[in-house]
């Protein structure tokens, strides 16, 4: 549960528990304001499975955000170490895997080939080991998986 324990750590810190929270919170909330507004222009997710790989990307990304926010908090504090370079390779796996979920979730291809949904899971499991998406993330991108591409959410 390291995702969720290190926001207690950040407390204990000191930092104000709504600041370390803040940048998950924009990121979901611009996010799927953005992807709305795709959607209303007829270039958003189309069907339950991109729907729910778009929202597994934002958390992705918004984890990934988290991370290097903290990262630039501590630097500020003890300035530039090799260290840093952990922690950049661990938000840029977070980036990468948000990147391949938008990617397809925003296609238009709305064939979900075996290839397709063996990258979602794939995905999935790379997000476990990258603290990736509190778990939420790899839970929507394989249930993304396995759902049918079309949903009632594609209907007009």
């Amino acid at each position: 549960m390291i995702p969720f324990s290190v926001h207690n750590t950040y407390a204990w810190e000191g930092q104000d528990l709504f600041m370390t929270y803040l940048p998950i919170i924009l990121t979901i909330a611009i996010g799927g304001i953005l992807l709305f507004l795709r959607k209303r222009r007829g270039k958003g997710p189309t069907g339950l499975s991109k729907w729910l790989a778009a929202f597994a990307g934002l958390t992705f990304l918004s984890t990934s955000l988290s991370i290097f926010y903290q990262m630039v908090l501590a630097m500020s504090i003890t300035g530039f170490t090799l260290a840093v370079t952990v922690t950049i390779i661990i938000s840029g796996t977070g980036i990468v895997l948000s990147l391949l979920s938008l990617f397809y979730a925003l296609r238009k291809s709305q064939i979900l080939t075996v290839g397709k949904r063996v990258l979602l899971v794939i995905i999935g499991i790379v997000s476990i080991f990258s603290w990736s998406g509190f778990f939420l993330g790899t839970f929507l991108v394989i249930l993304a998986a396995v759902l049918p591409p079309y949903g009632p959410i594609s209907r007009q």
